[in-house]
């Protein structure tokens, strides 16, 4: 049976337990992450990478681990950085992947894959039984992040929804970012 819909990966439990796992293991908190990850954080950021991978092996998409922390993994050759963000409600064309500015200068991935996971309402973050399902929203290659991003500054406020912006980042539209399906096209 598949648990894809529409680049929608629905809850697993093979996937989520392995990131339940990862997330706990100090090889996945260390380096620069200890500081500025909390268990939320590490649970969101352990079960987009758990996610991927399992898209990944679904669609017969050579990957390996990166081995250090400056990234996450290397498909099909190329240094991949994996973004995961929470969301509330389904993703859709207009809203933004984001990726942090505190890691440009460890993290010089070749492409960046962009998850979404959905949390259930009035669960907590620190469990990744919160989440019922990761959206593959798509992936970009690094210039191009730049090239159709737009820099975000702290307090910067996003005049759509009125979120404050809580660190700088680099931020794309989903409509920019390649179709998740097209990786191994171009890879």
């Amino acid at each position: 049976m598949s648990h894809w819909q529409n680049n929608r990966l629905i809850k697993t439990d093979s996937v989520w337990s392995a990131a339940q796992e990862r997330s706990k293991t100090p090889l996945f908190n260390r380096g620069f992450r200890t500081v500025q990850r909390n268990e939320g954080a590490a649970c969101m950021g352990a079960l987009g990478e758990c996610c991927v991978e399992y898209w990944l092996d679904w669609h017969g998409v050579g990957w390996l681990p990166d081995g250090n922390y400056n990234n996450d993994l290397v498909v099909a050759g190329k240094r991949a950085e994996i973004k995961t963000k929470l969301r509330t409600v389904v993703p859709e064309g207009g809203y933004e992947a984001s990726v942090n500015n505190y890691g440009d200068w460890i993290q010089k991935p070749d492409l960046f894959i962009f998850v979404s996971l959905y949390r259930n309402q009035g669960c907590d973050t620190t469990s990744v039984d919160s989440f019922g399902a990761a959206f593959f929203v798509g992936w970009c290659w690094d210039q191009e992040l730049y090239d159709f991003g737009y820099q975000k500054k702290i307090g910067d406020i996003d005049q759509r929804n009125g979120m404050v912006a809580r660190a700088e980042s680099m931020n794309i539209e989903h409509r920019f970012l390649h179709d998740i399906n097209t990786i191994g096209e171009w890879l």
